[in-house]
């Protein structure tokens, strides 16, 4: 004869001494009893409050997850006060067996007026419902046709996304051109400026063309209203600001936290003591260390950040990277010396190289 071992935990819910059952039919219907003893395979011995002990049918009744710590032997009186010890009303108000049981009680209570009104209101969630399904199916479509025009526009520039393309649309016009020359003359800044804007890269998938187009003009008018003081660290204001339409859900906090640790580490001390009080070894080795630290703060929740309090950790980045004069004489300083022919843009429409 061979037994075959079922895994443990296919049925939880067994036939036993002191399981709650739920009386389904019969004389005794809708009440909640207890297993006393099982008399055989069909019937069982039940007792349980506002129930004399009888023997019922297992057909007649419903198992519930629930059980009692009492013996076959135990008088009607334990068993009331091992019920309730356990709380078995009160658990069984909250089981979605007694909550649908509750539900068909009331639904045959229902009148034929009560019945029409229910019917309206049914009628009037599936409106609301369909109608914000509609919606929800428009806003796909668009983003799907973005990212049909965007790929369009990529294959028409035949440029490579991991490098151009992503500069473009996190810049003005100004500073794109400007990037595609520093791509194509200036090899040893670009890697710098690559390194220091490499989580762009991961936010292609979700953001469209026109939702950089209008991250970049927001910005000036963050400088008109003094809330974003310099341009240096304006890239990452845009990807924290597209990263946010995305998803957005990180902490401020969490970030300072980042910004506090890159102070304290080895490469941030160390490239500190080689820029000294030379700006464009700062910008080279400094400022990348800080959008980095900033980028690495975001993407531990899943590349998105909260533009709550945005304003206030731009002042906080600024404090590292030193004062707002110097950083504008800096920016100044970078383009006449690798484009001095180029005329310098207005201050109010330029973004950091």
């Amino acid at each position: 004869m061979v037994f075959l071992r079922l895994p443990y935990g296919i049925f939880d819910v067994l036939v036993q001494i002191g399981r709650v059952i739920y009386i389904a039919r019969g004389r005794e219907r809708g009440k909640l009893a207890v297993i006393v003893n099982v008399v055989d395979g069909n019937r069982a011995l039940v007792d349980g409050p506002g129930l004399k002990r009888q023997m019922i049918n297992f057909k007649n009744m419903l198992l519930t997850k629930m059980t009692l710590k009492i013996t076959h032997y135990d008088k009607t009186k334990a068993i009331i006060a091992a019920w309730e010890k356990a709380n078995i009303n009160e658990l069984w108000s909250k089981t979605k067996m007694a909550q649908s049981r509750k539900r068909s009680a009331l639904r045959a209570k229902m009148t034929d007026f009560d019945r029409f009104k229910l019917m309206k209101a049914k009628q009037a969630r599936n409106r609301i419902l369909k109608r914000e399904l509609e919606r929800v199916k428009k806003l796909h479509k668009r983003s799907k046709r973005a990212e049909k025009k965007e790929k369009q526009l990529i294959n028409k520039l035949n440029l490579n996304p991991n490098e151009c393309v992503e500069l473009f649309f996190c810049f003005s016009i100004t500073d794109a051109l400007t990037l595609l020359l520093i791509y194509l003359f200036c090899p040893v800044l670009w890697s710098n400026m690559i390194n220091s804007l490499e989580c762009i890269y991961y936010c292609r998938s979700k953001v469209s063309v026109i939702q950089r187009v209008c991250y970049v003009t927001f910005l000036s008018e963050l400088v008109k209203t003094g809330q974003l003081k310099s341009f240096c660290f304006s890239a990452a204001l845009c990807l924290i600001k597209m990263l946010t339409k995305a998803e957005g859900r990180a902490s401020l906090l969490h970030i300072l936290k980042k910004l506090r640790q890159l102070q304290k580490s080895a490469a941030y001390q160390e490239a500190e003591s080689q820029c000294g009080n030379d700006m464009l070894k700062r910008v080279q080795l400094i400022y990348p260390l800080v959008i980095r630290a900033e980028m690495n703060a975001v993407t531990d929740y899943g590349f998105t950040a909260s533009f709550a309090g945005l304003s206030k950790y731009m002042h906080e980045i600024y404090a590292l990277s030193g004062e707002d004069k110097e950083v504008e004489r800096l920016m100044s300083e970078v383009r006449s010396m690798i484009f001095p022919e180029l005329p310098l843009p207005d201050a109010t429409a330029a973004l950091p190289l």
